[in-house]
């Protein structure tokens, strides 16, 4: 499971996903789940958190999207 906590105007929110996959398909709709610019806390796939080279909505798309 792909657990996302990113901050919107000061606030934590999370969302989840079944797998990396689910949330590169959801984020290529017309109208993304969630918002490219927005700032990234803390991502975890299956328990483990994950580095990533850039933390925001869009970096973690380009990560997982190769």
């Amino acid at each position: 499971m792909l657990e996302i906590h990113y901050i919107v105007a000061g606030n934590e929110q999370v969302k989840t996903y079944k797998s990396p996959a689910e949330f590169v398909a959801r984020q290529q709709l017309e109208v993304p789940d969630i918002e490219d610019y927005y700032t990234i806390s803390k991502v975890t796939l299956d328990g483990q958190e994950v580095a990533l080279p850039e933390k925001t909505i869009g970096g973690l798309f380009n990560f997982y999207n190769k």
